[in-house]
């Protein structure tokens, strides 16, 4: 185990768990790209409350890092 990890695993955990939201945003948002780019999407977006409720999580955990 490094240093970094067995001082702060709570900050090493919280990392991770952002990694995660940031991961997942990036893949809904690259989705979206893909369907305008296709013409496939009618100005909508089928996954906007996830990627809101994603981007809220993601800068409410930054800001209290």
């Amino acid at each position: 185990m490094s240093q970094a990890s067995a001082t702060h695993p709570q900050a090493i955990e919280r990392a991770d768990q952002l990694l995660v939201i940031a991961k997942r945003l990036v893949a809904l948002v690259r989705a979206e790209v893909e369907a305008l780019k296709a013409r496939r999407l009618d100005g909508g977006s089928a996954d906007f409350a996830e990627k809101e409720r994603l981007a809220s999580v993601g800068m409410v955990a930054a800001s209290v890092a």
